[in-house]
């Protein structure tokens, strides 16, 4: 047994499986065994707790673990060390690893929000390319508390003061899991040097550049000192009733209007005299899912409501694109008139190409010999996915390819993914505006066979092989300007 094997187990003992959140192990039991994991891991106290103790009390999943670390590159040589230190504690564990250096240009602005969108866009990357829909996270009760008041502090509904929670499911199928909600970040450590366990401290956490930074290190230590009773463990108490009274909402609008599905109407006469409260939940739903919801403003969705309770007519104009309205109790989004679409017609393209968008970009196809530096680069995924995609060829003979536009229904199996999903599920996932959609060219073989579209993975089925000689070259340029 490795020395970082013998630590894991010492954890286990120190915090035994009763430890972890019930709701977590719940779940787990209730899903197949021989389901893949994946487990982020920065090096930090939490998520090294995290990684270890699911080594100690899931022997059974350890050919099924792997451990995934995204190096922002925000702190030069400590950043290293960091992926140094979890890459070789994962290597002893013998679990399987993957990691990632983000990559931007230097003009980039470097923000919370950004790192956590490249983070989890890598996470689920590592997902899809392992065939996995749970992904371990290593919160815990301190960030209930930080993320609750961050929230308070910007206006939150009863679904966003419960977050993070122990299991949330997404609408494609992936879970996010977080086992560690019934510990405080100081019972970690204090159950880490117990164990003889190190771990990796971020400097940045000391600076007082980002919101949540301030709030952990200024606001928290006083709401502890000011409270009589333990504030950290009744911020996770608070969170959980929370919880409780969300899905309680959302059982009751569904039982009255059968739930908020996909559509440009929805009937709201069911909710006639009905509480402020389930109205709100309605309409907001509705507009998240037509996914209006973002580029309206708070006044402007308080008014909606309060003519949704009143039934008066209300017609708002959103963007450039949509009108929203309500009449006779229903809420409806119509395309607002403008001028006529571009008109795609199917184009059959021979290889080598360059095929000109009537949207004013291009697309570059070409097949070609791959050498084993080129191979291990693409496989490594070195390549902007969003503009550039390599696929599998088994001979260097030119593919017959059609270019057209998105049509609803078409689905494909994207690299990594466990089976075939929609384009509108993937556009939506990867917040892909419904405009830019209807721009983005779709290249399939044979007409209906889906290998590419730009912004979105490549076709599972041609993703290059270690033993890949040939292969398609697709590379989109969204302007002339930039060939």
């Amino acid at each position: 047994m490795s020395e970082w094997q013998e630590k894991a187990m010492r954890l286990g003992r120190v915090l035994p499986l009763d430890r972890l959140k019930t709701e977590v192990g719940e779940f787990l039991n209730s899903r197949m065994k021989e389901e893949s994991w994946v487990l982020a891991c920065s090096g930090g106290s939490d998520s090294v707790c995290m990684v270890l103790l699911l080594f100690a009390h899931f022997p059974h999943q350890r050919g099924l673990m792997r451990v995934a670390h995204f190096n922002h590159g925000l702190r030069s040589k400590e950043s290293d060390e960091d992926k140094r230190f979890v890459e070789d504690m994962t290597l002893e564990l013998q679990l399987k690893f993957s990691q990632k250096q983000w990559k931007r240009k230097s003009q980039d602005r470097v923000s919370m929000e950004n790192a956590r969108r490249a983070r989890f866009e890598f996470l689920r990357k590592t997902q899809n390319e392992c065939n996995s829909r749970i992904l371990f996270l290593g919160h815990q009760l301190n960030d209930v508390v930080e993320m609750m008041l961050m929230r308070m502090a910007r206006g939150s509904c009863t679904g966003g003061l419960a977050a993070p929670r122990p299991v949330h499911q997404f609408r494609d199928g992936i879970f996010h899991l977080r086992p560690l909600l019934e510990l405080s970040h100081s019972e970690i450590v204090v159950a880490l040097t117990k164990a003889g366990v190190e771990w990796r401290e971020d400097s940045s956490n000391r600076s007082g550049k980002y919101t949540r930074n301030r709030i952990r290190n200024e606001v928290v230590p006083l709401l502890r000192g000011a409270s009589p009773q333990d504030a950290i463990k009744g911020a996770g108490r608070t969170r959980e009733l929370l919880e409780e009274d969300d899905e309680a909402l959302n059982w009751w609008l569904n039982s009255m209007v059968g739930g908020v599905r996909e559509g440009r109407i929805f009937d709201l006469s069911p909710l006639r005299c009905k509480p402020r409260a389930l109205i709100r939940r309605a309409v907001e739903s509705f507009l998240w899912t037509n996914e209006v919801r973002p580029i309206l403003g708070r006044h402007q969705v308080e008014k909606l409501i309060q003519a949704a309770i009143e039934g008066d007519l209300l017609r708002l104009e959103v963007g450039k694109e949509v009108v929203v309205l309500t009449k006779k109790c229903q809420l409806v989004i119509e395309e607002r008139k403008r001028k006529p679409e571009l008109k795609w017609t199917k184009l059959r393209v021979r290889v080598p190409a360059v095929v000109y968008l009537p949207c004013g970009a291009s697309l570059s196809v070409s097949v070609g010999s791959l050498g084993e530096s080129k191979r291990t680069e693409v496989r490594e995924g070195n390549f902007d996915e969003q503009k550039e995609v390599f696929l599998h060829l088994e001979k260097a003979e030119t593919p017959d390819l059609v270019v057209r536009r998105w049509e609803p229904g078409d689905r494909y199996r994207p690299l990594g993914a466990p089976g075939r999903i929609k384009l509108q599920d993937l556009f939506t996932n990867r917040k892909i505006a419904r405009t830019e959609r209807n721009l983005l060219p779709i290249v399939s073989l044979n007409d209906d066979e889906i290998i590419w579209c730009p912004g979105i993975p490549p076709s599972n089925a041609y993703k290059i092989r270690p033993d890949s000689r040939f292969a398609l070259r697709l590379t989109y340029c969204r302007s002339l300007n930039r060939l």
